[in-house]
């Protein structure tokens, strides 16, 4: 079917053309299984047409508040709940989490909280699981937007604070204001 983007029904010697588009996603190295026999060379060659590498989440933590904020608001309404967000030790545990279960275990956390909360405008730490809550907090910011920078979500910051998150992941320094501004919330 994949080579051919044709298949016969069970019973029938007459091939139906598809119009069907396969994609595939694993944690595993393929290549090496191909080398070590654990996985068909043949297949590995017809699905890796494209390939488009996504590192774990453990590895892109500037993407956390974002993604939380995502999930904050698609669950509040799936919910029927009423929230404004993220209180900044809520994103600094998020931050400090491995995340072993990727984003599919970031959703649940935040799905979780919002579920769980004692209804108060903003999920802080105390909504976390108990395993997040005790988590180190990523160090303070006390410098200039030059080396870390404050997040903007949608326009607004993140509650009265904001999440500081390395340079090396930053947007545009032209829409974060001055170069000399400091991170007061931090």
């Amino acid at each position: 079917m994949l080579q051919e983007r044709s298949l016969e029904r069970l019973g029938s010697n007459v091939a139906q053309p598809v119009d069907i588009r396969v994609i595939c996603a694993t944690s595993r190295n393929l290549e090496k299984m191909v080398q070590e026999g654990t996985f068909r060379e043949d297949l590995y060659f017809r699905i890796s047409v494209v390939r488009v590498h996504m590192p774990a989440l453990r590895d892109r933590a500037e993407d956390i508040p974002l993604l939380a904020e995502y999930f904050l608001n698609t669950f509040a309404k799936a919910h029927n709940k009423q929230t404004r967000g993220l209180t900044l030790g809520f994103l600094h545990a998020l931050t400090g989490h491995g995340w072993p279960g990727n984003v599919r275990e970031l959703q649940n956390v935040i799905e979780r909280s919002l579920v769980l909360a004692d209804g108060h405008e903003r999920l802080g730490v105390k909504d976390l699981p108990q395993e997040l809550q005790g988590l180190p907090s990523p160090r303070k910011c006390r410098r200039a937007l030059s080396t870390n920078r404050c997040a903007p979500s949608s326009g607004n910051w993140y509650g009265p604070h904001c999440a500081c998150i390395p340079e090396t992941s930053c947007r545009q320094r032209a829409s974060w204001g001055s170069a000399d501004a400091t991170c007061i919330a931090c």
